[in-house]
């Protein structure tokens, strides 16, 4: 099916990769996302600015994502 077809209700999603909600640590991604913000506020000699900020990006998304599931959860 071409990506330009639009159906009501459905929602189709373009990723390089995924990650199962069951697969997301939150301790991980809770460090994932500390280290990175560490490493924005302290830069230093080969610094990957844009390394740094998708590390963040990616570890805040994981959070939220969590988030959002725990409060699907509790309101079940």
């Amino acid at each position: 099916m071409p990506l330009n077809c639009l159906q009501p209700g459905v929602v189709s999603i373009l990723a390089d990769t995924a990650i199962r909600a069951g697969d997301v640590d939150e301790a991980a991604a809770e460090e994932a996302r500390k280290e990175a913000e560490h490493a924005l506020a302290n830069q230093s000699g080969e610094f990957d600015y844009g390394r740094a900020s998708a590390q963040l990006a990616e570890a805040a998304a994981q959070l939220a994502t969590l988030r959002k599931m725990k409060n699907r959860a509790g309101r079940g």
